[in-house]
């Protein structure tokens, strides 16, 4: 298009291309739709595991119909992409991760990690109670590494009773329950150095109670 403009005896043509207009077109389309985007997820921003499920999933929209450039400048109003990523890859698994929001946690970063998660182990996770509303961040990083919830099975508890059996065994054989008690503890001291939650074992039988326990 040719804009021929008169200014005296001087003219000024202006020429407009129709990558121009369409350039033009498609910048006001995105910024509508950032301006929309926007304003949906600042409206759904608290501080519930669901509502987080749910601005995950606002951002993922946002994400599809928002070409690079419009994205970036909704991710600055939050903070940056990086702040924006981790809700996306929430919001890949949110529908998924909804069936179970009575046990979440209510932090982004929690979510994230459990949300990298495959089904399976997640289910596994969530059963074991290892998923729960409590848990942090680190906890849930954790369980990335971790193997699957039911090698839990293979896993040990040991309780040793105040009983009139326990007391009997230590009256007639105290130097073997003393030094049985002492590699069981020198076996919880290794399994600690490897990361192993373990409870502390008694020293001495005669005040140990039901709860006094080994457990790796």
């Amino acid at each position: 298009m040719i804009t021929i403009t008169q200014l005296g005896d001087s003219k000024m043509i202006t020429v407009t291309t129709h990558n121009t207009v369409k350039t033009n077109v498609v910048e006001a389309v995105q910024a509508d739709l950032i301006q929309k985007h926007y304003e949906i997820i600042s409206g759904s921003l608290q501080n519930t595991a669901l509502a987080i499920l749910h601005t995950a999933q606002c951002v993922s929209t946002a994400k599809r119909e928002l070409n690079t450039v419009s994205f970036k400048s909704l991710a600055s109003r939050f903070g940056g992409e990086s702040k924006l990523s981790k809700l996306i890859t929430i919001g890949e698994r949110a529908d998924a991760l909804k069936i179970h929001v009575n046990v979440l946690p209510s932090n982004w970063t929690s979510l994230y990690h459990l949300s990298r998660l495959d089904s399976g182990k997640l289910d596994e996770c969530i059963a074991s109670g290892m998923v729960n509303p409590w848990m942090t961040g680190a906890s849930a990083q954790a369980l990335l590494d971790a193997p699957p919830a039911s090698a839990a099975a293979n896993l040990v508890s040991i309780i040793v009773k105040s009983d009139e059996r326990t007391h009997k065994a230590q009256h007639e054989h105290p130097q073997d329950v003393t030094r049985l008690l002492r590699e069981l503890k020198g076996i919880c001291d290794q399994l600690k150095t490897l990361g192993v939650t373990v409870k502390d074992v008694m020293h001495d039988v005669k005040t140990a109670t039901e709860s006094d326990s080994l457990a790796a």
